[in-house]
């Protein structure tokens, strides 16, 4: 019997809490969760703008701060389904992991070569399947999924396998 509820569990998890991993730790810290404060980026006004929805402007603001604060940076950029926010999220960011965001049925078989190798994936909730798949295929490098299904894989070689849900974005 568990005594305490899931949610509960990733709202725990998302202020860092049994969190050992100094990069678990600082991702979830300074890319997935947003800061409630009101205070964000300077480009979140014309993101919230360019956004066709809320959900799409959370999304971009998750892209925003993910482009900014992974390690090495992200170099190719693949979005399955474009949209000028998503677009703006991503322009200009450049490095040495490829970022593939998964917003449609689309590029689902880049997503594998992502998980054999190095890089990051973003699949939103309305493709949680994709991203309980994808999670069973790793061997490396660390998830983090959000009770909504909102899936962030982080394939790295240097990184031990671990799954994490918690609440973020």
């Amino acid at each position: 019997m568990r005594l305490i509820p899931p949610a509960l569990i990733r709202q725990y998890r998302a202020r860092g809490h049994g969190i050992h991993s100094p990069f678990a730790f600082s991702f979830i810290g300074d890319v997935l969760t947003e800061s409630g404060s009101g205070y964000g980026y300077y480009s979140y006004p014309e993101l919230n703008r360019l956004a066709a929805n809320s959900h799409e402007a959370r999304l971009a603001r998750l892209l925003l701060r993910l482009v900014s604060r992974i390690p090495h940076g992200v170099g190719p950029i693949q979005v399955a389904n474009p949209t000028p926010a998503l677009v703006r999220a991503v322009e200009g960011a450049s490095g040495e992991r490829r970022l593939l965001v998964i917003n449609s049925n689309r590029l689902v078989e880049e997503a594998q070569t992502i998980i054999d190798g190095e890089g990051v994936i973003v699949i939103t909730d309305d493709l949680a399947h994709l991203g309980r798949r994808l999670k069973e295929s790793m061997t490396h490098g660390m998830s983090f999924t959000s009770g909504r299904g909102l899936t962030v894989i982080v394939s790295d070689t240097t990184l031990p396998l671990q799954h994490f849900k918690l609440s973020f974005s």
